[in-house]
């Protein structure tokens, strides 16, 4: 590792320069795989992730219209109504909602989980949270159409 301030060569781990005592950037330089990709490349800490957030919030809009479908839909069981009646198309319409930002949310978790060189919890806690719910829903799917 090499001193910014003086050049001088330290060894690696190193968080001061022995030659003139200036902290040392803890940088990861590599080399390039082949001759055509440049100089060396810059892998440093982690950097935000983008997509990891974009998934955690959908999951957050998600699971709360996922509660509310639920309770409205078990508030209903009771209920007379027919599939015209506008109540029955609002609640199908949160539960497509629901469904669409739950599954958008789950690619975009997988695809935050893969990205390289970005931090990774919104994106693993958005998989975990929206693979919960969509089994728990296509579980309790298939209990009601048995019944």
């Amino acid at each position: 590792m090499h001193c910014t301030q003086c050049g001088h060569a330290n060894n690696p781990g190193a968080k001061f320069c022995i030659e003139c005592g200036s902290r040392l950037e803890e940088r990861q330089w590599q080399q390039p795989e082949s001759a055509d990709q440049g100089a060396f490349t810059f892998d440093g800490p982690p950097q935000k992730n983008g997509v990891g957030l974009a998934a955690f919030i959908l999951t957050m809009i998600a699971l709360p219209l996922w509660i509310i479908t639920i309770v409205w839909s078990i508030s209903l069981a009771d209920a007379s109504l027919d599939e015209t009646d506008p109540e029955i198309m609002a609640l199908g319409l949160a539960f497509l909602l629901s469904f669409l930002l739950s599954l958008v949310g789950l690619v975009l978790g997988i695809v935050g989980t893969c990205l390289k060189n970005r931090r990774k919890g919104l994106s693993i806690a958005s998989l975990c949270i929206n693979t919960c719910v969509l089994l728990f829903v296509i579980f309790m799917m298939m209990v009601g159409a048995s019944a």
